[in-house]
């Protein structure tokens, strides 16, 4: 596995859990074409999110307390 990859992949992880709360189950079990079109809707013309946008989201959808 080469370098770039392992950190695309945590890049790409991050943004799955953040953005759709999807665990690691989810993001390997899915394909790329799939991460791909769960994520468009977040990014800007291929971009990732900036800062600013992922805490927007993370107040507008706050993660459910469980206990």
């Amino acid at each position: 596995m080469s370098e770039n990859f392992g950190r695309r992949a945590v890049e790409h992880f991050s943004a799955a859990a953040l953005l759709l709360g999807w665990g690691p189950r989810e993001f390997w079990g899915a394909t790329p074409a799939e991460l791909w079109a769960a994520l468009k809707p977040f990014s800007r013309a291929g971009e990732a999110p900036e800062r600013g946008e992922i805490e927007r989201l993370r107040a507008q959808f706050p993660d459910k307390k469980h206990g």
